[in-house]
């Protein structure tokens, strides 16, 4: 690296960091998103992470194109996202939902197998055809890099069944809560909001009390995201399948 690129990467690197440090204090959501910014910017400076232009987090800086340009980073597209709520539509880019899922899940913190992998799939056929269902697909360059989707909790839900919660936060009349069923973002493209962006557009519209989710605790990543952006623990329980871990179960 030659000495002019080396001092405006140093120049750089302490503005985005006071940035993140400034934005810490006045705003912990924001500032969580800076100081991931300032982790990124050494990342891409050595090569280590592409740089997905038109990124959210990027208009608030000095700019991903601007580091990448001058230190060297890879540009790749910024997904675009696609809802879906007819079933038989969500059920012909099934294809597509199902190996990005084994490639999701197959890493730890869940080294998900074959048995998991059609529990899933089993679990997607009976959604897709639910009252609420929304599903979200993020693409870019044409290849599927994310999805989520979710459906609204029905009368005779058993969602919070073991959960330490009152009967009257209990009772779902079909049209007070939305359960996100799942949000998956391919390796390549984390860290840059897409969770965030899918999260979003999966409840667009939907007039709910009330969103909930449930994460496994050892994905720390997630957990951070969903306490963010305003969900609080009401407790943990294994779901009613056989050999299920256990979740965290969230709701805002």
């Amino acid at each position: 690296m030659t000495l002019r690129r080396s001092a405006l990467l140093s120049v750089a690197l302490q503005l985005v960091g006071l940035v993140a440090q400034v934005g810490q204090q006045l705003h912990p959501v924001r500032g969580e998103v800076l100081t991931q910014e300032f982790e990124f910017a050494h990342e891409v400076a050595d090569g280590r992470q592409p740089l997905v232009v038109g990124a959210p987090e990027a208009q608030a800086l000095v700019g991903r194109e601007v580091v990448a340009a001058q230190f060297g980073g890879r540009i790749v597209q910024t997904p675009v996202l696609e809802t879906f709520t007819d079933p038989d539509a969500a059920a012909r880019v099934l294809d597509e939902i199902t190996p990005l899922y084994e490639r999701v899940f197959a890493e730890p913190p869940y080294l998900e197998g074959p048995r998991d992998l059609a529990g899933f799939l089993e679990g997607y056929e009976a959604f897709r055809t639910m009252p609420g269902f929304r599903l979200v697909l993020a693409r870019s360059g044409g290849a599927l890099v994310g999805f989520a989707f979710g459906v609204l909790l029905q009368p005779d839900s058993r969602w919070w069944n073991g959960l330490d919660v009152d009967e009257s936060f209990t009772r779902e009349d079909g049209s007070r809560t939305f359960v996100i069923r799942e949000i998956a973002v391919a390796p390549e493209q984390r860290r840059r909001g897409l969770g965030r962006e899918l999260h979003a557009a999966v409840l667009e519209g939907a007039r709910v009390e009330r969103v909930t989710h449930a994460v496994r605790p050892e994905a720390e990543a997630a957990m951070r995201m969903y306490e963010a952006i305003g969900y609080r623990d009401l407790g943990a329980k294994p779901p009613a399948w056989e050999g299920a871990p256990v979740y965290r179960y969230m709701v805002r």
